[in-house]
């Protein structure tokens, strides 16, 4: 809360200089509407119109940036149980960590916050999902261990070899929903039967 008052804090005084740099610059050159009476504009005026609109885009972007803050960084991807053989089903497990000085807040339990996608060598069945969310808080600057699926989700080895999987990690914070996406490579070993 205290990072989104800051950035509005910022984006007024922004605001207020803009505004203070228009006034002024009008006082010096004359507004537009002398120019116009006059029957043409001079170079100063024209000069002065520009100014005003890069000045008021530069306003709206201030006003619309999000407060400062760095996603959640995951580290130590891995699959369980290690080594993964065709036919077994699989999890992932990752760290977390939250750089802020706000928490983040990740599902845990029955919904996880990490899925994943593979492009090969895996196939991913869908169960009976489960409709019971519970969070927990990753941070402020610190971090947590998470798995996935989801309970109803099945990560299923279906040939040997490399795969690359799309892990993609959904958590909260400051009241909105963020998406942090890593790429990894696994390998997929032969069934020992």
């Amino acid at each position: 809360m205290k990072t989104l008052k800051l950035s509005i804090i910022i984006a007024a005084a922004g605001i207020a200089v803009i505004l203070s740099v228009l006034f002024f610059t009008q006082m010096q050159y004359g507004s537009t509407e002398q120019g116009a009476q006059a029957g043409t504009q001079s170079q100063p005026n024209l000069q002065s119109q520009a100014r005003e609109q890069a000045a008021m885009k530069l306003a709206t972007k201030l006003s619309m940036q999000p407060p400062p803050g760095q996603q959640l960084q995951l580290s130590n991807i891995q699959l369980n149980p290690q080594p993964v053989t065709v036919g077994q089903s699989f999890f992932i497990y990752a760290d977390t960590f939250d750089p802020n000085s706000y928490p983040a807040y990740v599902n845990v339990g029955c919904v996880s916050s990490l899925s994943a996608t593979f492009d090969k060598n895996v196939e991913t069945k869908q169960g009976k999902p489960c409709d019971t969310t519970s969070q927990d808080s990753v941070g402020p600057r610190g971090g947590m261990r998470i798995s996935g699926p989801s309970v109803g989700t099945t990560y299923v080895a279906t040939s040997p070899g490399t795969t690359n999987a799309t892990i993609t990690v959904s958590y909260s914070a400051e009241g909105k929903i963020y998406h942090v996406t890593i790429s990894k490579q696994f390998i997929i070993e032969p069934s020992h039967q």
